[in-house]
């Protein structure tokens, strides 16, 4: 399969980028195209500008960009772009949404629609959702222009004063088709930066959650666009409960402008993007196993595409913090393993408490390579169901072998197992069979690993409090105190 980014415009092959590096290449499909009306000789539509398919979760992108009038009329203007880039692009992706829920099998990748998508969909699944993704762009220079400064995004305004009219007033956005499946509106600036800030499937899907239900709930009064939005939402965290922009269960909220730059000026934001440096190791080892299973190299258990699918979603769905802390693991282990010797770590997952990892570090020996490989293969899958046995609450396994030491060009072998209908005979004579045959193995150091690791970490130190005022010193000189104690806070 082809996966090279396309598109007819530079903002679409911008997306399809964009889209292969937050979601990876796997999952994102270009040019998607329906066989609705096709006769022969003719081609079939396309459905969308990017379908990005990851399990249940189908998010639909529509890219248009559109020139701003510039007749003497600036309600006008607004109008004609409104309509063009925004509600045309809202009736294309309900169309598209119509489309999937019922020919879920009727996709294709190729205009002649001969070849069905890669991936295939399941509308019936109790926890299927479309996401509905509008890009529009060509409105950011006169926003700016109209008032007087500001990035250009948009104002998001759910329900404006004047809810009635035709459209909203000049540069705020509404939820233009309150029945309908809920549509989120970017510009080309904001969507490159959601999928640079929440640049995993699981980060980015929650944030849509998380947008489309403070929206549709009515408590948004309004936002001064996407990127303070997103600030907000970063900043704010609810143990238990997760992010949702502070919401209370009632009142309103005005998102003002500064959000987002005072959150990326925090010292535990520019903790977390030093962190998230290692966790990009994960996102190659995926590419790379897809690489490969595209050009039919792959070797051990993962040679069906749709098994390989499955396990590397499963990889793919961790966040980045969690993604951070498998990284890790793999990384810091292979760094130290003296010559000779087997590492071996086991890790559960940040976001699922049933899912583990298993990772297996070998440094290459005299032998052939592939005698080496079934040697490491066979390393990897007798301490997975060693853990298997030993933690019966888990549900699922990945584990990853790969060579000891920080060198370049390292190859993999993973594996995956699914615990939820447990063999606890065959786990048992499995590991014991392992235990007595398979040099380099000692199941008694297989000590699982939880972290917990916040995405955005503070330590202290971040805010000292400010010294108290000693007694007698008047109300006024303590007001000026706190004052400039506020502004240094804010320079900082």
């Amino acid at each position: 399969m082809n996966r090279t980014p396309t598109g007819t415009t530079q903002s679409k092959r911008a997306l399809h980028r964009q889209a292969r590096f937050a979601f990876l290449s796997l999952w994102s499909l270009p040019n998607i195209y329906r066989d609705q009306g096709k006769t022969k000789g003719r081609e079939g539509k396309e459905i969308a500008d990017l379908v990005v398919v990851f399990g249940n979760d189908v998010l639909i992108f529509s890219d248009k960009f559109c020139e701003f009038p510039t007749t003497q009329n600036a309600e006008i203007n607004w109008s004609r772009w409104y309509r063009a880039a925004v509600v045309e692009s809202m009736i294309q992706l309900h169309g598209a949404h119509k489309w999937i829920t019922r020919f879920s099998n009727r996709l294709f990748s190729d205009r002649a629609c001969t070849k069905s998508i890669s991936i295939p969909l399941d509308p019936a699944a109790s926890n299927f959702k479309i996401h509905l993704i509008a890009v529009a762009s060509g409105a950011d220079a006169p926003c700016v222009r109209h008032f007087g400064g500001g990035s250009g995004s948009l104002i998001i305004e759910p329900v404006s004063d004047d809810e009635h009219s035709e459209y909203p007033p000049p540069f705020h956005l509404r939820d233009e088709f309150p029945n309908k499946p809920f549509v989120h509106v970017f510009d080309s600036f904001t969507v490159a930066l959601l999928m640079e800030e929440r640049d995993t499937v699981a980060d980015f899907v929650e944030y849509l959650n998380a947008r489309e239900r403070l929206i549709r709930s009515g408590q948004l009064a309004s936002a001064t666009g996407e990127e303070d939005l997103l600030g907000r939402y970063m900043k704010t965290y609810e143990p238990g409960i997760g992010r949702r922009f502070g919401m209370k269960e009632e009142g309103h909220l005005f998102i003002l402008e500064g959000q987002y730059d005072d959150f990326r000026s925090r010292p535990e934001y520019r903790r977390a993007k030093r962190a998230n440096e290692v966790s990009y190791v994960v996102d190659e080892v995926i590419e790379r196993f897809t690489h490969h299973s595209d050009r039919g190299e792959l070797n051990g258990d993962l040679q069906s595409p749709d098994q390989l699918e499955r396990v590397l979603r499963a990889l793919a769905s961790e966040t980045r913090a969690s993604r951070r802390m498998i990284a890790r693991a793999w990384v810091d282990q292979s760094d130290r393993l003296p010559r000779g010797k087997v590492g071996r770590r086991v890790n559960l997952s940040l976001d699922r408490n049933e899912r583990a990892y298993v990772s297996v570090m070998m440094h290459k020996d005299d032998h052939p390579p592939e005698e080496y490989r079934k040697r490491r293969r066979a390393v990897l899958q007798a301490y997975s169901i060693t853990v298997a046995h030993e933690y019966p609450s888990l549900k699922e396994i990945i584990g990853l072998a790969t060579e000891g030491g920080s060198e370049a060009g390292k190859s993999y072998d993973m594996i995956y197992m699914d615990l939820s209908e447990r063999d606890e005979k065959y786990l048992a004579e499995e590991a014991e069979y392992f235990r007595r045959t398979l040099r380099s193995f000692d199941p008694k150091i297989m000590r699982m690993e939880q972290t917990h690791d916040n995405e955005f970490p503070t330590q202290k130190g971040d805010y000292p409090d400010p010294p108290k005022p000693a007694k007698g010193v008047p109300r006024s000189e303590r007001r000026r105190e706190r004052k400039l104690e506020r502004k240094r806070r804010k320079r900082g």
